[in-house]
């Protein structure tokens, strides 16, 4: 009975060696993540075919397995934290929304069909959209694997930019079954749409330490999809997809000119500490760390 409790403290304490911010493990978690969102595949889902909670769920695993139930309940006491700068809830709020808008209006200029565009009633649409969005949508069950663990990990080792790329290829790998559906999403425009509005995410993150504010701003960009740009198909979505895409690499070219390539509010350092460890949250320098740029 001794050696077999032994036998399992030596375990644990192996296990807790363990980082699961080395590269092995950042590759590792991706490949979890992966199986436990495209086990819904051969269900035969067209309209969303990846389990939206993959992430989130491959992360909770691991960290029960290596770090133990003190890591579970500070990811899950993250999301308790919303206090931020007003400024930050304007930006993301409007950010998604004012792309979305600009994009589908700007499909209706270069010859979309008038019926597909949003009326009022798209307004209360977007709204009621948000909560569910975010809860089943894929917000809630993304933002805590990629910006709660798999973006700090990476800024330990590379800059900002390196990390959000390295990020957002493995994200986009994630949405591979959306590109098998029968309106299959334009891969080359939503690549640069989630690339660059990894930037935004990343410089949100780096700033605030808020993963509720990733969350959010994820929630809307999605809810924004739904309520305005749903009666648009073949090359008008296409269309629409390009100038989505557009409008996020603005963005995201301002983030990093206006930030100089930190990603950063310039009073903060770059998120680094996940959500299951301690103290995750950037160390602000002076009073404009909750600020945007």
């Amino acid at each position: 009975m001794v050696k077999s409790t032994r036998e399992a403290e030596v375990t644990t304490q192996r296990r807790r060696r363990i980082s699961l911010t080395s590269p092995r493990m950042i590759a590792g978690y991706f490949v979890l993540a992966y199986a436990c969102t495209w086990w819904v595949v051969p269900l035969g889902s067209d309209n969303f075919p990846v389990f939206p909670y993959g992430p989130d769920l491959a992360l909770l695993l691991l960290v029960g397995w290596l770090v133990g139930r003190r890591g579970i309940r500070r990811i899950l006491s993250s999301l308790t934290r919303w206090r931020a700068h007003p400024k930050w809830y304007a930006f993301v709020i409007l950010a998604p929304t004012a792309v979305a808008l600009v994009a589908i209006f700007g499909t209706r200029l270069l010859g979309a069909d008038s019926s597909a565009m949003p009326d009022p009633s798209s307004a209360w649409k977007f709204v009621l959209l948000i909560p569910i969005q975010i809860v089943i949508g894929g917000p809630l069950g993304e933002e805590l694997g990629w910006r709660g663990h798999v973006l700090p990990a990476l800024q330990q080792r590379y800059v900002p930019l390196v990390a959000v790329l390295l990020l957002g290829i493995g994200h986009v790998i994630w949405h591979l079954p959306l590109f098998f559906t029968s309106e299959p999403t334009p891969y080359i425009p939503f690549t640069i749409e989630l690339l660059c509005g990894g930037v935004v995410l990343a410089w949100i993150m780096n700033s605030t330490g808020r993963i509720t504010l990733a969350i959010l701003l994820h929630g809307i960009h999605n809810a924004s999809q739904d309520a305005f740009m749903g009666g648009l198909h073949g090359a008008d979505y296409v269309t629409l997809n390009w100038l989505t895409a557009a409008g996020w690499a603005a963005l995201a070219t301002i983030v990093i000119w206006r930030t100089r390539g930190s990603l950063t509010s310039g009073a903060t350092q770059p998120f680094t500490i996940p959500l299951y460890q301690p103290a995750a949250r950037p160390v602000p320098r002076g009073p404009s760390a909750l600020t945007p740029a």
